[in-house]
């Protein structure tokens, strides 16, 4: 679904969205995802700090709601198009001051509880770019989790954004235009890949507009993935 915009003076397709279920956290539901995600990483961790077998019911349950779908992972329960693809780099334009906890990385661990926010004011003018190795399995989407997800007051307090520049080996492709939801947002694109052996596939996303937070002009970006082809 797409329509034509003018910007500096070209003709762009705008993109616009298929979306996903909203993602609503209160402060309650934050602590408890959280707690299941934390005891989920000890259970992977190879020093084996904790066993499935020794949670009480109520951690077991948890563990259990996260590897079925639900809570804020976007991806790593189950097979999918990053069983064999996915960006190796990720690199933005700025970082705001607390570059552990808005760092650029966050955008792409899949954890709706972490974000990345740049330094601009509402991240007018800011970008984000991930490189995919030449051949890798070719994109067929984008996905975005737009604001600052990890609890429902938070995101309405922080901007999040309202128009992205998609540029492809930096060339203009598109804008995609985003609704203001906490909803994964899913825009299709014709599949794309490096087809030479040694040259990155580059996705930059450039931030044009944005909807204003409540309180903050802070803008986050949860959460970037993609989808695609050439896996199973």
């Amino acid at each position: 679904m797409f329509s034509i915009s003018f910007v500096n003076g070209q003709n762009l397709k705008t993109l616009k969205p298929k979306l996903g279920s909203e993602n609503n956290y209160s402060k309650a539901e934050f602590e408890y995802w959280k707690k299941a995600t934390d005891l989920l990483s000890q259970i992977n961790n190879l020093k084996n700090e904790i066993e499935y077998s020794e949670m009480n019911l109520n951690n077991q349950k948890a563990i259990d709601s996260l590897e079925m779908g639900y809570g804020p992972m976007t991806e790593g329960v189950g097979c999918s198009w990053y069983c064999g693809g996915g960006p190796y780099k990720i690199s933005a334009s700025s970082i705001l001051n607390d570059k552990q906890n808005y760092s650029d990385q966050n955008i792409h661990d899949f954890d709706l509880f972490t974000g990345w926010v740049p330094k601009s004011q509402n991240g007018i003018g800011e970008s984000i770019s991930f490189h995919f190795k030449g051949k890798s399995p070719r994109i067929n989407a984008i996905v975005i989790y737009n604001g600052y997800i990890k609890t429902k007051e938070l995101w309405k307090n922080n901007s999040r954004a309202k128009k992205i520049k998609l540029k492809i080996d930096n060339k203009t492709i598109a804008i995609l235009e985003l609704n203001d939801t906490t909803a994964s947002q899913r825009f299709e694109i014709e599949p794309i890949q490096s087809t030479i052996e040694n040259q990155d596939l580059v996705l930059t996303f450039e931030i044009l507009e944005s909807y204003e937070g409540e309180k903050y002009t802070d803008l986050v970006i949860s959460e970037i993935n993609f989808d695609g082809i050439d896996v199973h």
